[in-house]
């Protein structure tokens, strides 16, 4: 979990402008940099440090939530934590990253984040390899990100779908084999089902 504050010149964010501020969180100790006036490791659980952080002093940044997902409670804690410390920052850009292994968890996350009535959620996904034949493997991930900044889904779109096409990975059964060419009994690459996509998961404020 990354909170950014934003600068105090140029109306930008983040630690890279000045007067900005970094608070990386972590519980293990990967963090090698030493602390600084704009740089401090918070060493805590960072679902509980984003709701504390919000809203930062300066009333604008950035809020990067990027956890493994080992635990299966993690996606509900995502979900549960957007929804509180979006009703203390409702201006604040918030990018989750999540995993995809198949369409179902998939469509069970985006609807449980837009049950919370959100507005202006962009989503982009890339998926490299068709999910349906190894359901059980990361097949691609994900960014939530809410309140992107103007026309971010547009300069998006045509990046995401060549990303998709050059990290598409060869099609493999839950076996490990390529789908063989009956007649031949050759084995055979597929690239179907690799894709990336850019869309409004909730509704943009700044459309018609």
């Amino acid at each position: 979990m990354h909170v950014e504050g934003g600068g105090s010149e140029g109306g930008g964010s983040g630690a890279g402008v000045e007067g900005g501020r970094l608070a990386p969180c972590s519980t293990n100790g990967e963090y090698t940099f030493s602390p600084s006036l704009r740089w401090r490791v918070v060493e805590d659980d960072g679902f509980d440090t984003w709701i504390s952080h919000v809203p930062p002093a300066e009333r604008r940044g950035l809020i990067l939530c990027d956890p493994p997902y080992e635990d299966e409670n993690e996606t509900r804690r995502v979900v549960h934590t957007l929804r509180h410390a979006h009703r203390r920052w409702s201006s604040g850009t918030v990018l989750i990253w999540f995993p995809i292994k198949d369409s179902a968890g998939l469509a069970e996350f985006e609807n449980s984040v837009r049950e919370l009535g959100i507005p202006k959620i962009l989503a982009v996904t890339l998926i490299v390899r068709d999910p349906l034949l190894t359901p059980q493997k990361l097949n691609g991930c994900g960014l939530l990100i809410v309140n992107p900044p103007f026309t971010l889904d547009i300069e998006l779109t045509d990046y995401v779908v060549w990303l998709a096409k050059a990290l598409a990975q060869e099609a493999q059964d839950s076996h490990g084999a390529s789908p063989a060419d009956e007649g031949t009994g050759r084995r055979q690459t597929t690239r179907a089902g690799s894709v990336g996509r850019v869309y409004w998961l909730t509704p943009d404020s700044h459309g018609p």
